[in-house]
């Protein structure tokens, strides 16, 4: 169960902006997108953490191993939970597939999304509106499941 907490992920990452003076949606819309999974420890406490091995969390993008985020044990509740990122990948634009599988049990989570996703969407806002890529995937791991909440331009944790 997901502890009632409200965290901001303080990103030390820059909003991405395609190059060029104007912004236009021609622009955004080839944006490559450096591509932050960010793991959040849901993994149920132990009592004593010698001798238990780290959940080995790997990411693919369409089929292909990109990276691997390490989940060490721990004795503590935290709250909010742990946060463990992982290595960013860039993606350029178009369908892809993220699948997320913990190594030693092969308990998996898919999402299929489109990038780039911009924060606002077009339409959504005026037309000199601020816009950011969205580049933050959560990813919430427990012993059950690996729920990928979908692309963010922060990360925000209820």
């Amino acid at each position: 169960m997901r502890l009632a907490a409200l965290v901001i992920l303080a990103s030390c990452t820059k909003s991405v902006q395609p190059p060029g003076s104007e912004l236009t949606r021609s622009m955004w819309q080839t944006a490559v997108t450096p591509l932050e999974v960010i793991v959040f420890d849901d993994y149920p406490t132990k009592e004593s953490c010698p001798g238990v091995a780290p959940h080995r969390i790997e990411v693919s993008l369409d089929g292909r191993a990109m990276t691997t985020v390490e989940v060490p044990c721990s004795t503590t509740v935290r709250v909010p939970p742990s946060q463990f990122k992982a290595a960013s990948f860039e993606v350029g634009p178009g369908k892809h597939v993220v699948r997320v599988r913990e190594l030693a049990s092969g308990i998996a989570g898919e999402l299929e999304l489109e990038l780039p996703v911009i924060d606002p969407p077009f339409g959504e806002a005026d037309d000199d509106a601020h816009r950011v890529l969205a580049t933050k995937l959560p990813v919430w791991a427990n012993d059950e499941e690996l729920d990928i909440q979908g692309l963010r331009a922060v990360v925000i944790v209820m």
